[in-house]
């Protein structure tokens, strides 16, 4: 692999580029893409466009990020994170605050794809071949199995699972398994939950949420009165039915779809 310091072929000298940054052969980098310290780029890796690289990621082999259009929005792309061989990570609309956002400590597996506008938060797993559709958001902790695809503005909560080749056309509820087709909240996630340390309560608390909301089917309010009566703690609850609230607001099912973002994740 070749530093920065090293004039390599394919690489704009007005980039950007840390010193302590490594790139392989054959890269492409245009000229208003910065890259931090620490971050490895292997071979076969074009990035074009307003695309902003932090510390420590790892792009793999055949990796493609931004948009040759000057008028494109730009990527954000956090610290630590994993890019396997061939995703694909498209810049921002055409308005500046269409930006395609990735955080921190993410890990996508390879020929994954995340479209225009997407905001990724921080400890996401996407496995193999998924595909984000254009401003979709997925929350921290979410797990996305081989194969699935997210329409264009849904949206994927903390914690949840969704399960191999899955078609996501609604929000996907933090905290839930969703499976089948079309894909439905099966119940709690609770390997993911237990191994980011959510006590027994809160876990107790969410399945019997599960229970009242998707299967006795009853109202937000009368379920959060009941479950106030179990005397179980309760703030990933109201997480749940506050991003449920939300989703019933928007349009066939996705939030974002009438400007009904989902709140911001409060819990680890």
């Amino acid at each position: 692999m070749t530093q920065h310091g090293i004039r390599a072929v394919g690489i704009d000298p007005r980039a950007q580029i840390d010193a302590g940054a490594t790139i392989g052969p054959y890269c492409s980098i245009g000229p208003r893409v910065r890259i931090g310290a620490g971050t490895v780029l292997e071979s076969h890796v074009t990035i074009r466009g307003k695309v902003t690289l932090g510390a420590h990621n790892h792009l793999h082999s055949g990796v493609v990020m931004g948009r040759r259009s000057r008028h494109a929005g730009a990527v954000v792309i956090g610290a630590n994170n994993v890019f396997r061989e061939s995703v694909t990570v498209q810049g921002g609309g055409p308005l500046s605050d269409q930006v395609t956002s990735i955080g921190d400590h993410n890990y996508l597996m390879a020929c994954t794809h995340v479209g225009s506008g997407c905001r990724l938060d921080n400890h996401i797993l996407i496995a193999n071949a998924s595909k984000i559709g254009s401003q979709a958001h997925v929350q921290n902790h979410a797990f996305l199995s081989g194969g699935v695809v997210v329409r264009p503005k849904a949206s994927i909560g903390q914690h949840a699972f969704v399960s191999i080749l899955c078609r996501v056309r609604q929000d996907v509820p933090p905290f839930m398994i969703v499976e089948g087709l079309p894909p439905r909240p099966r119940c709690v996630n609770l390997v993911g939950l237990n191994r980011r340390g959510f006590s027994e309560g809160a876990i107790r608390a969410l399945v019997k949420a599960h229970r009242l909301v998707y299967r006795e089917k009853i109202d937000l309010p009368r379920a959060f009165e009941i479950l106030q009566q179990s005397e179980l703690p309760l703030e990933s609850v109201g997480a749940l039915f506050d991003f449920i609230e939300a989703q019933r607001r928007g349009f066939h099912g996705r939030a974002l779809e009438r400007g009904c973002r989902p709140p911001p994740e409060s819990l680890a």
